[in-house]
């Protein structure tokens, strides 16, 4: 259900005209890549944090019993395999996917699917990874839940993990591409109009067969 609110999310005229960016480690990425401004970036990061607080904030109050209840604990992740592993996880995930949105949405005949892919794999991680490290995969939604659960303690993984997994990603497409390798630095790419991005969508599209 998350998967198919993302995808919906990320090809809707609102996310189309955001760059669809949920997480502050992809937007850290972009970046480092060279697509967003630094004021960009940073009002980016700080409204995806105070998204997630006002987000749980409000669950807490419409449904605040059941997610306080020990057996969902605000569903906060834990690491429950071991600090090291669920460190590598978190940045193992947050590598991958942010290398396969680089993929997609840099390459003409496939950016188009960039953001249905984005909510495949967010499913397949939650099924593979969430149960060795938490689940978190977002540093804004980590201290989000932290706020309420009290569970501080681990919260440093999921605020380093999937940043420097996406950073690692971003470098090595840099790396392996060139720095003019990265088009722009949102998910989906709306056909027409302006964008308030480091963009140079036009470029790609022209090399479209």
């Amino acid at each position: 259900m998350t998967a198919l609110f993302i995808v919906g999310f990320i090809y809707s005229r609102f996310g189309q005209r955001s760059g669809a960016h949920r997480n502050p480690a992809v937007t850290l990425a972009f970046f480092h890549l060279v697509r967003i401004d630094p004021w960009d970036a940073a009002g980016y990061v700080i409204a995806q944090i105070l998204g997630g607080i006002v987000g749980v904030g409000l669950g807490v109050a419409v449904i605040g019993d059941w997610l306080a209840d020990p057996a969902v604990n605000y569903i906060a992740p834990v690491p429950t395999a071991g600090i090291l592993i669920a460190f590598l996880a978190e940045a193992v995930v947050g590598f991958l996917a942010m290398t396969i949105v680089l993929v997609l949405a840099n390459d003409a005949k496939f950016t188009r699917f960039t953001g249905i892919a984005s909510g495949l794999l967010l499913a397949v991680f939650v099924l593979i990874a969430a149960p060795y490290s938490g689940g978190s995969f977002n540093p804004a939604r980590g201290l989000a839940i932290a706020i309420p659960s009290g569970l501080w303690q681990h919260l440093w993984i999921y605020l380093l993990a999937p940043p420097l997994g996406t950073l690692a990603a971003a470098a090595a497409r840099r790396r392996l591409s060139g720095n003019d390798a990265t088009y722009c630095a949102k998910i989906s790419h709306p056909a027409t109009g302006t964008c308030h991005f480091c963009c140079h969508f036009a470029e790609l599209m022209a090399k479209k067969p």
